[in-house]
């Protein structure tokens, strides 16, 4: 009996995850991408505990993915998803993605920051501004939003890459 407790609690925590990250990405806007880092930190921060990382968020991608815009969940490089034969770029170009020569997404203009209970916070003209990335007089974190955002960029760029489209 206690055994059969556990796994229904093991099955019950599972498919709250799922939903979890099924609802956020819904909630990415369209022409906006969101790394399955930062999902995984936004479902975490909500669930006030560890619940997985970029490889479980990518694992519930994989499995239940499919009814979601999927496409706008990419690697912290900018690196579109590695399925579905190319769909990810038509799916771009028809939202307005904004895109780099290399095929990547723009993460400089594209990233959505998801907040952890209440949706998302960015400010204008696209730059990521998360509570935990905040100076420590406006959030928790020792890192401000401008050294997490070039991180990023300098993530997407690489060396060699001069610029996007």
């Amino acid at each position: 009996m206690v055994a059969r407790n556990k796994e229904q609690e093991r099955t019950r925590r599972q498919l709250e995850y799922v939903e979890a990250v099924l609802s956020r990405v819904e909630a990415i806007p369209p022409g906006r991408v969101c790394t399955y880092g930062l999902l995984a930190e936004a479902i975490n921060e909500a669930a006030a505990e560890s619940w997985g990382g970029p490889r479980q968020v990518g694992r519930v991608m994989a499995l239940y993915g499919g009814p979601v815009p999927w496409w706008r969940v990419v690697h912290a490089d900018g690196t579109p998803p590695h399925c579905h034969d190319g769909t990810a770029l038509a799916c771009y170009r028809e939202e307005g993605t904004p895109l780099r020569a290399s095929g990547k997404v723009d993460m400089r203009r594209a990233l959505w920051v998801p907040g952890a209970a209440d949706g998302v916070r960015n400010q204008p003209g696209g730059l990521p501004c998360h509570p935990g990335f905040l100076p420590p007089a406006m959030g928790s974190s020792p890192w401000g939003a401008a050294d997490y955002h070039a991180t990023l960029v300098n993530r997407a760029t690489g060396p060699g890459d001069v610029g996007g489209v």
